[in-house]
């Protein structure tokens, strides 16, 4: 198992079962904001040729602060191991979100990452031609 898989292995977020009374799912706008965050860091990792890899959904747990505990890729394993582009795209994913952590909520609502301890961005290679 790579180093990558060990330290994005899925995990069990009893955060989410804590948070309360259920919220309106975040906008794509909002999904917007947050990964915006991250993307100049992820479009400084990944060079034009891996431009034809698949999108990359990451899943982040958050702390009520924006830091982020934990960030995994979303059902990606299969294409991870077998497309060595793809693997390039989903680490610069990954390791923009982390550089950008603590992510800063959506203007007019601080309590954002209380309501919503998880979430996944979505990350398109493509969008950069």
């Amino acid at each position: 198992m790579s180093d990558h898989r060990r330290r994005h292995a899925p995990v069990l977020l009893i955060s989410a079962l804590l948070a309360g009374p259920a919220f309106a799912d975040p906008s794509a706008g909002e999904l917007e904001f947050l990964a915006s965050q991250a993307r100049p860091a992820w479009l400084r990792l990944v060079e034009a040729k891996h431009a034809k890899a698949e999108p990359v959904e990451v899943v982040l747990s958050l702390r009520p602060d924006g830091k982020i505990d934990t960030a995994r890729l979303s059902g990606a394993e299969d294409r991870y191991e077998r497309d060595p582009r793809f693997q390039v795209v989903a680490d610069a994913a990954v390791r923009a979100l982390l550089q950008a952590s603590p992510l800063t909520p959506p203007p007019g609502h601080p309590d954002f990452f209380s309501n919503n301890p998880q979430l996944t961005l979505n990350f398109d290679p493509r969008s950069m031609r």
